[in-house]
């Protein structure tokens, strides 16, 4: 059960079961919670795009896309990769498996495949890793995805209930009426986290003495990020019942780099003055650094 895990690790779980009056089935439940946590840390994110089933008879149905190419990818694709990992830790029984699918839940998706139609499987999706893309597309899908989030249907629960973090393309935030839906966005009843497309990122030639501290709150730079300055201007008023239910909820406003393995870069907070400022998620400034700026590393790996 263990083959693809790291079995140097369960020596730090299993003294703690001693004598014989313990049941086998704990030490046994001791080593599945351990490979379970182990198998949920070393799995990758995987974005998915969701929206509404394409189906014309689905109604409302959520639907998500998992669009890399798995011709291309081969073995390398996000599910493949999962599945080892996973390996059989939710074939045992049927208490295991009811752990196991509190960490990495079953649906059914649709995946791509070269330049053929898209094919339908079960992967696995893991809340705590995962990232949604709510994708709004044409104008008339955003009354079925405004449904679908506000009003789920038991067939949606699983999806509703597994976004964590969310994704939104900075150009669609406010595009047509989808101010309102991104508030409904914010109704997800385990929503975490919802980032932003960052847009343009500028990578520039500074002295060290001149770089900022990525452990503090900084204004935003319109050298680095002229299109994040850009969107909060020009959508202030648009955002500001938005940062009241963020806080309310406890809900991160993150920037992400799209196109280049998703790096989340910033998180965004709003101050009492109304003022917005970036705090890097790095601790380490490589902002002018076109060798080892996070963008740079993520497209090259």
């Amino acid at each position: 059960m263990a083959s693809s895990m790291d079995m140097s690790s369960l020596g730090k779980v299993l003294p703690v079961v001693k004598g014989p009056k313990d049941p086998k089935h704990k030490v046994f439940e001791l080593v599945f919670d351990h490979l379970l946590k182990q198998a949920e840390k070393k799995t990758d994110s995987i974005l998915y795009w969701t929206s509404r089933d394409p189906t014309p008879d689905a109604k409302s149905r959520l639907t998500v896309f998992d669009q890399v190419d798995y011709a291309m990818l081969g073995n390398r694709a996000p599910q493949r990769k999962r599945f080892r990992i996973v390996g059989i830790l939710n074939q045992i029984d049927r208490r295991s498996r009811i752990k196991f699918k509190l960490v990495f839940r079953p649906w059914e998706m649709i995946c791509v495949e070269g330049t053929e139609p898209g094919f339908l499987r079960v992967g696995w999706i893991c809340p705590t890793k995962d990232h949604f893309l709510i994708f709004v597309g044409e104008r008339e899908s955003i009354p079925y995805l405004h449904a679908a989030l506000m009003r789920p249907r038991p067939a949606n629960c699983l999806i509703t209930h597994s976004i964590q973090s969310v994704r939104i393309f900075i150009t669609e935030l406010y595009r047509y009426a989808y101010g309102k839906d991104f508030e409904a966005i914010l109704q997800l009843p385990n929503l975490k986290q919802v980032a932003i497309d960052v847009g343009v990122i500028r990578i520039l030639n500074a002295p060290k003495r001149k770089r900022h501290q990525h452990n503090a709150e900084l204004p935003l730079d319109s050298r680095l990020f002229p299109s994040l300055i850009e969107w909060e201007r020009k959508y202030r008023q648009e955002m500001k019942p938005v940062w009241v239910k963020l806080e309310q909820k406890g809900i991160k406003l993150l920037c992400y780099a799209p196109g280049a393995g998703d790096v989340e870069l910033l998180e965004l907070i709003r101050k009492d003055n109304g003022s917005v400022r970036m705090k890097f998620l790095d601790p380490v400034c490589y902002c002018y650094d076109n060798q080892r700026h996070p963008v740079v590393l993520a497209m090259k790996a």
